[in-house]
Parts: structure tokens; sequence; C-alpha cells
């Protein structure tokens, strides 16, 4: 039970780690256009 426990949280924790990451270096997804949505509210709302 105890390596079936193990198991179960280094999956997790491997998830974790990885999304984590992410959020660290900033990383966007190909598919998302999040940079130029940033900068046309920018523009927006300094106009």
């Amino acid at each position: 039970m105890g390596i079936a426990g193990a198991l179960v949280v280094a999956k997790w924790s491997w998830g974790l780690i990885r999304d984590a990451g992410g959020v660290v270096v900033d990383y966007v997804p190909s598919n998302e256009d999040l940079p130029e949505e940033i900068r046309a509210v920018i523009e927006e709302v300094a106009a």
C-alpha cells in the first residue's frame, strides 16, 4: 500500500512541478494570443 501511495504522490508532484515551471518561466502556449490581447487592452486604456 505504501508503494501505491508513493506512486500516486509522485505522479501528482510531477504534474505540479511541470505546471509551476511553466509559470516560473512565463510560458504562453503557442495557440494563445495573450501578449496581443494585453497590448490591445493597454492601448485602449491609454487612448
